[in-house]
């Protein structure tokens, strides 16, 4: 019988199982809308927003709870702890009660892109032969300028808008022989 797997490996075991089913997904995705062979594919999460207002009213209630404390006789303080108790309780149910966020998938086929979101009813498809237009924004940094999003429009009416969250995607869309002729830029703020 071998030992339990350690935190690292359980990580690592973890993530290569995730890369299975995201190159799985990949792959149906690519025979449905006949795009070929798989070149790439990226995922992201993204929050809810009920995620956010839940960290931010458990931090408004737990740095002004001691107010009502302060500047009340013994009647309030049983009323201001109460309603701050209530608060606190929301704010941990806005961010605990599943589902907290979802991932999105990006894949890039040898005849065009596929941006897989499930709080979308299909996914949104962008062939390499409708491909019209190319907008990159782009926006200063700190040591280097980069690209922030990119917006892809289809001779069909398609678009398809990228931003900065898939790692390393912006660039390689850049420096894709199909979207190179196609490409203009605009200044971002």
């Amino acid at each position: 019988m071998s030992p339990p797997p350690s935190g690292k490996q359980a990580a690592l075991k973890q993530a290569a199982l995730r890369q299975a089913a995201l190159e799985e997904a990949g792959d149906r995705l690519g025979a449905e809308f006949r795009l070929g062979g798989r070149t790439g594919a990226w995922t992201r999460t993204r929050l809810r927003g009920r995620v956010g207002c839940g960290i931010a009213l458990a931090v408004a209630a737990l740095t002004t709870c001691w107010i009502p404390f302060a500047v009340t006789g013994a009647p309030g303080r049983l009323t201001a702890g109460g309603t701050w108790g209530g608060l606190l309780i929301i704010a941990i149910l806005m961010c605990a009660i599943p589902p907290r966020g979802w991932a999105d998938q990006l894949f890039r086929f040898e005849h065009g892109l596929v941006l897989a979101n499930p709080q979308e009813p299909e996914s949104a498809v962008m062939r390499w032969d409708d491909l019209d237009s190319v907008r990159m924004t782009v926006k200063s940094g700190y040591d280097d300028d980069y690209i922030s999003s990119c917006e892809l429009r289809g001779r069909s009416g398609r678009s398809m808008t990228l931003d900065g969250s898939f790692p390393g995607v912006l660039t390689e869309i850049a420096a894709s022989p199909w979207t190179a002729s196609r490409t203009t830029s605009s200044p971002g703020t």
